[in-house]
């Protein structure tokens, strides 16, 4: 699932990175396009993206798809996409998508906003306070894409979803392939 804050971004976000991963391993790639805010407040695009993972599950989209996912089922994003599949792979649990979801990767998630950091971990979270006047991703750009989300649906803040963790797939934010693929290095 693609990044941009929840308010741009699109197919073409992660095109080449889908493509790369379809050619350097043997898998099934399929890249999500969701509704964006502010347009869409949240969890639109991510019941979007949701339902797309839903149909991938299903007979018909493993058929359409030309895949077996009792094989692997693995589901991965970047920034807002890396939080949506986050939040995708705690409902899948509560729900008991079959098949289930094997793995899931997340490359540069947010999934706390800098704000609702609790107190005790505030000097091991410093990420945020350290961007604070960098190029691009600023504190203010991350206060700029929450507040065109915000839905005051609690539910699906990741952070408070789950109690039972040690039932989620397999995590990770670090793949080797992913150093081979110029946009990610």
């Amino acid at each position: 699932m693609h990044g941009g804050g929840y308010v741009t971004g699109g197919l073409e976000t992660d095109d080449a990175t889908c493509r790369v991963l379809a050619l350097e391993i043997p898998v099934v790639v399929a890249s999500v396009e969701y509704r964006l805010a502010p347009e869409h407040k949240f969890p639109v695009g991510f019941e979007d993206t949701f339902d797309v993972v839903r149909w991938a599950a299903s007979s018909e989209g493993q058929r359409k798809l030309n895949t077996d996912l009792s094989k692997g089922f693995i589901l991965g994003g970047t920034s807002a996409g890396a939080n949506f599949t986050a939040g995708i792979s705690h409902l899948a649990c509560d729900e008991g998508l079959s098949p289930r979801i094997t793995g899931v990767v997340f490359l540069a998630g947010s999934f706390c906003h800098p704000d609702m950091r609790p107190k005790k971990y505030l000097d091991c979270i410093l990420s945020v306070d350290e961007i604070n006047d960098a190029p691009g991703l600023t504190r203010k750009s991350i206060d700029y894409f929450a507040g065109t989300i915000h839905s005051g649906n609690a539910l699906h803040s990741i952070l408070i979803m789950q109690q039972n963790y040690m039932v989620l797939p397999q995590q990770t934010s670090d793949c080797p392939l992913f150093y081979s693929i110029p946009m990610l290095v």
